[in-house]
């Protein structure tokens, strides 16, 4: 019988955003590390582009194994991971 989640380690509801350093550690503990090093915003999305780990990113592409890449956006980026939605701020390059 599978064990149900702590609830401070459901992600919330609503679906909201939390900054990295808002997730419960348990969450972040398990999070692979991302090194965010250069970050592109365009109006355009087909123009966003994030370096993750020293490679390129689209929005939807896997920034790590359970890692996904929802959005670029003018301040950083928007990550997925077990169902918890999170900001990062953009790299510098």
């Amino acid at each position: 019988m599978p064990v149900a989640a702590a609830p401070e380690e459901t992600p919330p509801a609503d679906g909201r955003v939390v900054n990295l350093a808002e997730l419960p550690g348990p969450v972040r503990a398990q999070l692979p590390k991302l090194l965010v090093s250069g970050h592109v915003w365009s109006e355009e999305p087909s123009l966003r582009l994030l370096s993750v780990d020293d490679r390129l990113l689209r929005e939807g592409g896997e920034a790590a194994p359970g890692v996904s890449l929802q959005e670029i956006t003018p301040a950083g980026a928007v990550f997925v991971f077990r169902g918890w939605r999170f900001r990062v701020p953009g790299g510098r390059p």
